[in-house]
């Protein structure tokens, strides 16, 4: 809640965490051709949130061996082997998912529990790897220390089916996260549409390069996120704009691009105002201008900054983990 500032700080945490786990897990690194993600509030007859849903195709699904204990994953995450994906899964305190990926520290599981009341998640997977089905739990202890429960095969399915009868399984490689009980700030954010404009504004640059498609909505009635009518600037419409590419920070690392917009007498909504951090496709922090000089904050002016592979590389080392 510290690092984001707003009301909305779940549903920016929630959504953040859990597409860009799911973005770094896509088959198609290069284009991310069949990647989806959807995001769906499951009711009651009463209109009541029983469970948050977090779902996408077109990945790898939790991929590596299947640990049985603490210990085993503990051995399993020292190789550091980025296809072991789901050690890294659940492991609230390693993450090493490998060349592009975004997520930096595994901390994304510790969002998705806190999002349930009850402070539990169950999860289902497909995986590409080895078209094995596996199942499980991830959830706070009565020592609020973190537990993992995990089946494959058979008995995962005969678990799954008595925990979720109403819901179908998975029928494509991928992962599916369900949050039972959500909390109300995250549930508000569906309802009232909000989370839509956090998530076109932290993933604009696949939306936009990609055709990204991420849906949003309750029971079956899904929309599809569109495109950033801000970002990036090019496409923006306004008429004073700068771009700046090509610019080496040091020997063999560059900034790909800057992207400046002046604005003159047009107004932005406050979640544009300032410069957007970019790495592997998604905001990673919004930075404002007041940091670099009060000059340049009282101008009318935002933009987005994008970075050569090798340097979003180095860059990560040092960022927060909750970034």
């Amino acid at each position: 809640e510290r690092e984001i500032q707003h009301a909305d700080w779940l549903a920016e945490a929630f959504q953040k965490d859990g597409l860009q786990n799911s973005w770094d897990a896509r088959i198609d690194k290069k284009k991310g051709i069949g990647w989806t993600a959807k995001i769906q509030l499951i009711t009651n007859s009463r209109d009541e949130a029983l469970f948050l849903i977090l779902e996408d195709k077109g990945t790898k699904g939790l991929t590596g061996q299947i640990p049985r204990s603490k210990e085993e994953s503990v051995i399993i995450l020292q190789k550091e082997d980025p296809n072991e994906r789901l050690s890294y899964f659940l492991n609230s305190d390693w993450s090493k998912k490998g060349e592009g990926a975004i997520g930096s520290r595994g901390r994304g599981k510790m969002v998705l529990v806190g999002s349930s009341i009850d402070s539990k998640m169950y999860y289902e997977s497909l995986r590409s790897s080895d078209n094995k089905y596996i199942f499980g739990k991830v959830f706070l202890d009565e020592n609020k220390e973190i537990q993992v429960s995990i089946d494959e095969g058979e008995e995962a399915l005969r678990l799954r089916n008595e925990t979720f009868n109403k819901i179908p399984k998975i029928d494509d490689f991928g992962t599916r996260i369900i949050i039972p009980n959500p909390k109300k700030e995250i549930v508000d954010a569906i309802r009232e549409r909000r989370i839509l404009n956090i998530i076109q504004e932290t993933w604009w640059e696949i939306l936009q390069k990609y055709s990204a498609e991420i849906k949003i909505g309750i029971d079956n009635n899904l929309e599809k996120i569109e495109k950033s009518d801000w970002l990036p600037v090019k496409n923006s419409g306004v008429k004073i704009q700068e771009e700046y590419p090509n610019i080496e920070v040091e020997p063999g690392f560059k900034i790909k691009r800057i992207n400046i917009g002046y604005l003159e007498d047009k107004e932005i909504p406050f979640s544009y105002q300032g410069v957007s951090i970019q790495r592997g496709g998604m905001r990673v922090e919004k930075k404002s201008l007041s940091q670099y000089s009060s000059e340049l904050a009282l101008l009318p002016i935002y933009g987005s900054v994008e970075f050569e592979p090798n340097l979003e590389e180095e860059m990560q080392k040092y960022e927060s983990p909750e970034h």
